[in-house]
């Protein structure tokens, strides 16, 4: 197989007029064109002058004498143009540029394609007023005229950007080729070759074409194609449509480049279906390793990404034993992790900007940015000393678990969490007091980011890791300064979300060029970067329909009928060009392994491209020797790692722990953690392994029931030994706001509660104690009604007892927190709140040896651990009988605990059904304590559902 640029190549050197000073090569883009110059270096024993070799734009700016604008200066200058369009009502900036680009794009396409512009438009704004006309009906609307007056107004747009931008020496790319063509006889004396070839091009631009045919009428213009009469012939073929209408109606074309490929090159093409984007990374990883072993060499093998998305994850997935590779393909500024950190920078002081309340932060967006990996480079102890500093700030705003900081709060950190200069808080979060001050404060963090990454050795191996990140630093501070560079030029000033915007769409416009041997190794590109290159081993990634070829989607303001009518390209056009980009690639390789994703979820339809099926289709009749093989990947619905059995010995540390719980107590919810899992109960209570903390944006469940707790702890304080009566209730209900407001905050701090979810939560809160109290009053009549009270004997009780085995050789202590215990006659009630559901089911304990095994009786567990705790606190001859009163269902009454005992069903907790109990407690801690019992994983796996180490076991 021979390379169409070494093709080119051995062309230009052996033409027989080869003299590389009068020499110039035109190629599709620049990357084609280091290939080239390898290619000629090769065919030469010593070092020789090159010719020159451009990329068709780099060449048509070079003729034209203009630099080309950046991208953001063009928004900002059209946007001058339209305040002066419209001067007594300008759009705010950001609702500008949300549109600018989309009027620029087809500026650029008017001038590649050399459209009239006047009489676009003018047809435009006509066909616009024809949509809008209705006979009969009246005068247009206000937002009608509106409407028309901007489409009548976009060529005023046009033509003074191009005045302005000439003035300058600037243009944009289709600016530059049409101020190229306006005088193309004068154009001869200023080239400085005598021959300039183009080669590899397919779909032209009217400017390009208009260009290269006249090159090849002056006789100073060669042309070489790529192509093969499998779809030059084929005139139904969308790859060759293009090259068909230059072969055709170019009278000096050639076409002594179109080879037969397809049908002498014999393929094996692989179809794969792989489910998901990692998916596809991992097997195309695994098939370059594949043909690597089998002696392929890596430079003829190319990974190419029709999604760019996909780069990062194909490089985190390639095996490490495949050496080296050269990604030929560059990488968009928006996609690094330092793209999010200045982003999210940006999100902090626009709410706060735009906020009710100004003078605060969200705690959130503030700890997205500290919890940024910038921040967090290595291990704490590695950390240099202002990081260290950021992941002690990060850990206090957690410890104060609100939904909102001011700058007070932030200034308020304790001075001994400093352990460097805290300069970096300010600049991230003290508010801007103009736009050009945010922008410097920006600059100020990434200095900082730089000092910090830079001040290891430089032959450190981490320092070294952080190559990529300097470069990401570079780039940004290159942004940074030409918003700050632009700011004065935009008039009326811009908002903050404008500015925001801005930077975005200025980010998108840089992309991180990879540098390497592009000889050395396998090529990882994009498919534009294809062009002219040739592999005998290809893997291409998401050959899905709507990615390649691409969808119809188009942004812009001209219609498709439009387009049409002034041969502007439209989708047609678009899907012909990206059949060429695959047909032509795929044409001299040997081995082609085509993967696309069966996933269906969001937009993706999981559907292979239409190339795919065109190649099944007609690729067995062009080349009976074409092998062609398709096959599905499946995987399991649910990956789940690989299980192994985790078993914790109990060694000294362990046992010292243990008896340190012993001592201190076991409450009922400890013990029902071991019942559901023994090596749930060791992470959590011997381990004391904790969930990562995230600020409560919301009230959670367990936060809401200790709050509704603390509430009515304070509401009913205050008849504590004292008889429950309807006056004392009606009381209450004046207090509910105060009292339930104090709980809150004593939690959530001043004014958390006051927006939002969590405001709702707390009038949901008051609405749960007033039905309570209701409740209670209607209970105090009925108990009235029979000449009964209810008197109040303690409120939040603590209680302890010790417990040992009959021959004394175990000792431990039990403790409970007791919501109420209330006495009615001569019956003690133990009454324990509920803010969540209560299964009245699980309080009716057929069997009182489930209790042990069983943790979904862990209701029940309590309620018998906080009547053994209670038993010696009464009276002898008081029955003693626990339940649960349900906050959501207080009409109910108290859902009391039953227990079977021969046969018959007793509400009440008498010594003998305690002493049963206290032995199942014994028989617990006996477990928890004897060293010879490891703490293994349950075996029931449907307790796993909720648990926060089910990670860690792999369930």
């Amino acid at each position: 197989m021979t390379l169409f640029l070494i093709s080119v190549a051995e062309k230009v050197i052996n033409s027989g007029n080869y003299r590389p000073e009068e020499l110039a090569i035109i190629l599709p883009n620049r990357r084609a064109g280091m290939f080239l110059k390898r290619h000629l270096a090769a065919r030469f024993a010593q070092p020789v002058w090159a010719p020159a070799v451009f990329s068709i734009e780099d060449f048509m700016a070079t003729l034209s004498g203009l630099t080309y604008a950046e991208p953001i200066r063009l928004i900002v200058t059209l946007y001058r143009i339209h305040c002066r369009l419209f001067p007594d009502n300008p759009q705010a900036f950001d609702e500008f540029a949300g549109w600018a680009q989309v009027m620029l794009n087809d500026f650029n396409e008017i001038d590649q394609y050399l459209v009239d512009a006047e009489g676009l438009y003018a047809f435009l704004s006509e066909e616009k007023a024809l949509n809008l006309w209705h006979p009969g009906q009246g005068q247009l609307t206000d937002f009608e005229q509106q409407y028309l007056t901007f489409f009548r107004s976009v060529i005023h747009y046009y033509q003074a950007l191009r005045t302005e931008l000439i003035t300058e020496g600037k243009a944009y790319r289709g600016m530059a080729a049409r101020h190229l063509l306006e005088d193309l006889p004068s154009l001869k004396t200023k080239i400085p070759w005598n021959r300039i070839i183009f080669a590899g091009f397919n779909a032209l631009t009217a400017t390009e074409e208009k260009l290269i045919r006249w090159m090849l009428e002056e006789k100073i213009g060669e042309i070489y194609w790529d192509t093969d009469t499998y779809y030059i012939d084929d005139q139904h073929q969308e790859a060759g449509r293009f090259l068909r209408r230059y072969f055709n109606g170019w009278p000096k074309v050639k076409k002594e480049w179109t080879g037969n490929y397809y049908k002498d090159i014999p393929k094996a093409i692989d179809i794969i279906g792989v489910p998901g984007s990692i998916g596809q990374v991992k097997f195309a990883g695994q098939v370059v390793k594949q043909w690597k072993e089998k002696g392929i060499r890596p430079d003829q093998i190319a990974v190419v990404l029709n999604d760019e998305s996909l780069l990062l994850p194909l490089l985190h997935s390639l095996p490490e034993e495949l050496g080296e590779f050269n990604i030929t393909m560059g990488f968009p500024l928006e996609k690094t992790s330092l793209f999010n950190l200045l982003d999210s920078m940006f999100q902090v002081h626009e709410k706060m900007s735009t906020a009710q309340r100004p003078d605060r932060y969200y705690t959130k967006d503030v700890l997205a940015v500290l919890n940024h990996p910038f921040f967090q480079m290595s291990t704490e102890e590695n950390l240099p000393p202002v990081l260290r500093s950021l992941a002690a700030v990060r850990q206090h705003i957690l410890s104060m678990n609100r939904a909102f900081l001011s700058l007070d709060d932030l200034h308020s950190i304790p001075k001994d969490l400093f352990t460097a200069d805290f300069s970096l808080i300010d600049h991230l979060f003290i508010p801007w007091k103009d736009l050009a001050g945010g922008m410097k404060q920006i600059a100020a963090v990434l200095e900082i980011l730089k000092e910090t990454l830079m001040s290891e050795t430089a032959d450190s191996p981490e320092i070294q890791s952080q190559a990529l990140r300097w470069e990401y630093l570079f780039h940004f501070t290159l942004v940074v300064n030409q918003l700050n560079d632009l700011l004065p030029s935009i008039d009326p000033p811009p908002s903050l979300p404008s500015i925001r915007r801005l930077f975005r769409q200025l980010v998108t416009t840089v992309v991180l060029p990879f540098s390497g041997e592009p000889l050395k190794g396998f090529q990882v590109m994009g498919m534009l970067e294809t062009r002219c290159l040739d592999f005998s081993h290809l893997i291409l990634l998401s050959v899905n329909e709507d990615i390649l070829p691409p969808g119809k989607h188009t942004s812009s303001l001209i219609p498709y009928d439009i387009r049409r009518a002034h041969e502007l390209p439209t989708y047609h056009d678009r899907n012909a060009v990206a059949a060429y980009h695959f047909y032509r690639l795929i044409q001299r390789a040997e081995k082609v392994v085509l993967l696309y994703s069966t996933e269906t979820d969001g937009l993706r339809k999981g559907e292979k491209s239409r190339f795919i099926r065109q190649i099944q289709l007609e690729m067995p009749a062009w080349n009976p020797k074409t092998i062609i093989r398709e096959k599905i990947l499946r995987t399991p619905m649910e990956l789940k790692l690989q299980q192994q059995l985790i078993i914790i010995e109990k060694d000294e540390a362990v046992l010292q722990k243990l008896g340190d719980m012993a001592k201190k107590g076991f409450s009922a919810s400890t013990l029902s953690t071991y019942i559901a899992c023994p090596l749930m109960f060791c992470f959590s209570h011997i381990m004391k392994l904790e969930e990562t903390e995230e600020p409560d944006d919301t009230i959670d469940a367990k936060d809401f029931g200790s709050v509704v707790h603390e509430a009515l702890k304070n509401l009913f304080q205050e008849i504590k030994g004292k008889i429950l009566t309807k006056e004392r209730l009606d009381t209450m209900h004046a207090k509910v706001s105060k009292v339930t407001s104090e709980a809150f905050q004593s939690k959530y701090k001043i004014a958390d509660i006051d927006y939002g979810e969590n405001y709702l939560m707390v009038r949901v809160a008051e609405s749960l104690i007033h039905s309570l109290i209701r409740a209670e009053i209607e209970r105090v009549g009925q108990m009235a009604a029979s000449n009964q009270t209810i008197r109040i004997d303690a409120i939040e009780q603590i209680c302890r007892k010790a417990i040992s085995d009959a021959d004394g050789t175990i000792k431990f202590n039990l403790v409970g927190f007791i919501d109420r215990i209330e006495t009615v006659s001569e019956t003690t009630t133990i009454v324990d709140y509920k803010t969540g559901k209560v299964d009245d089911k699980k309080l009716e304990v057929e069997d009182i040896s489930l209790l042990e095994t069983d943790p979904e009786y862990r209701q029940a567990f309590q309620l018998l651990m906080y009547g053994l705790l209670c038993r010696d606190l009464v009276p002898e001859d008081t029955v003693l009988n626990a339940g649960l009163y349900s906050l959501k269902h207080p009409g109910a009454g108290i859902y009391r605990i039953t227990i079977a005992d021969n046969g018959t069903t007793i509400a009440d907790m008498d010594r003998d059904i305690l002493s049963t109990f206290e032995k199942i407690v014994i028989s617990l801690v006996r477990q928890i304590m004897d060293p010879a019992i490891s703490f293994d994983q349950t075996e029931d796996e449907a307790r796993c559902v909720y648990c926060p180490y089910k990670d860690i076991c792999g369930r």
